[in-house]
């Protein structure tokens, strides 16, 4: 497998080998007059430094491609300063140390840059910056939490689960974060966020501006939603496919109600959520009213449907790549809301709503 990127910066000087021997301690790094080579156990990496005139030829390009991608002022001032291209191929793909992301992430935070690849720039942070719309948000997936008795009795609860109903499972799909690693969301958070996901699904299935916006009013939403959200409500006139993604939110806000008590049991993830009875918990009650009704579940029961929501995501990707029909009748927008909804509760790689990945 070979991995593309390049790393944009202002700065025109070249990374010491100093500097890289400390991001790869135990690597092999020969300079040679256009090109440093890095070697080491799991990675083979070349980085070619891009001569002048080719920044100048290639610059236009990568400006317009950014502009169209809506760049901020910032982002694209900061582009159109570019004195330095890192172009960097990788022959040994993403290896399990994470060595790779601690490089290039290492890199770009000493060029202050961008790094370029899949059609998106990202910072030093691991975040999405600019680029296509069905970009990850976050490049490098985050750190895997370590394997403890708890989480692994998880998985292999959540793998046999899944074999009696001959979903197919893979036995390398790491853990999840045990009940003493994860850090949920609060109760309130999740009340917040079960009511913005309400409305926007809402305004997707019957825009009207004005009913979002007295929704928004009349339960104190305007600091919770967040900011595509904000902008979503403020439009009538929808794009039809933005219109059926968002209303897909439906099956979010149902995972959110369920982790506060208000749903009895989730259910398979091959059919729809009861949209009327998600609405008919929040329609009639004050903010307040709902939080006072709201239990927030045990944290274990919480992370056993994380975890199993997460290999149910695995078999509907690995179904879609390969180009077979889904296992079990399981339908891919119910699971991809459901894996969404609960990597947010658990704060995968920290990412607000907006970001959230759902990587397997």
């Amino acid at each position: 497998m070979q991995l593309n990127l390049a790393i944009y910066s202002e700065n025109p000087t070249v990374i010491s080998e100093e500097k890289l021997q400390k991001l790869l301690p135990s690597a092999q790094i020969n300079y040679q007059t256009q090109s440093i080579h890095i070697k080491s156990d799991t990675l083979d990496i070349t980085i070619n430094v891009a001569p002048s005139q080719y920044i100048q030829q290639q610059l236009n390009g990568l400006l317009g491609f950014a502009q169209q991608m809506g760049a901020s002022e910032q982002v694209y001032r900061k582009l159109a300063n570019t004195q330095q291209v890192l172009g960097i191929i990788v022959t040994s793909g993403m290896d399990d140390s994470g060595s790779l992301k601690s490089l290039i992430l290492g890199i770009t935070s000493e060029y202050d840059g961008y790094f370029f690849t899949m059609n998106a720039f990202y910072d030093a942070e691991n975040q999405f910056v600019v680029g296509a719309p069905n970009a990850p948000k976050q490049f490098f997936p985050p750190d895997l939490p370590d394997e403890t008795p708890l989480s692994v009795a998880r998985k292999k609860r959540s793998m046999v689960l899944l074999k009696d109903k001959n979903v197919p499972v893979i036995e390398h799909l790491p853990v999840i974060e045990d009940e003493n690693q994860v850090n949920l969301r609060s109760q309130d958070d999740i009340l917040y966020r079960a009511l913005c996901l309400a409305i926007v699904a809402t305004h997707g299935s019957q825009p009207d501006v004005e009913t979002a916006k007295s929704f928004v009013a009349d339960y104190q939403l305007q600091a919770h939603l967040s900011p595509f959200e904000q902008r979503f409500l403020e439009q009538d006139q929808l794009d039809e496919r933005m219109q059926v993604n968002m209303s897909w939110h439906y099956e979010a806000c149902y995972v959110l109600l369920w982790t506060l008590g208000f749903i009895d049991t989730l259910g398979e993830p091959d059919d729809i959520c009861d949209v009327q009875a998600l609405i008919d918990i929040v329609r009639f009650k004050t903010t307040n009213e709902l939080k006072a009704q709201a239990t927030l579940r045990p944290i274990s029961e919480i992370l056993d449907e994380a975890d199993l929501i997460y290999r149910y995501s695995w078999a509907s990707t690995n179904a879609r790549m390969q180009q077979q029909e889904l296992p079990n009748g399981i339908h891919p927008s119910v699971v991809y809301e459901r894996h969404y909804a609960f990597n947010w509760l658990r704060r995968y790689g920290n990412a607000d709503w907006d970001d959230v990945s759902t990587d397997t």
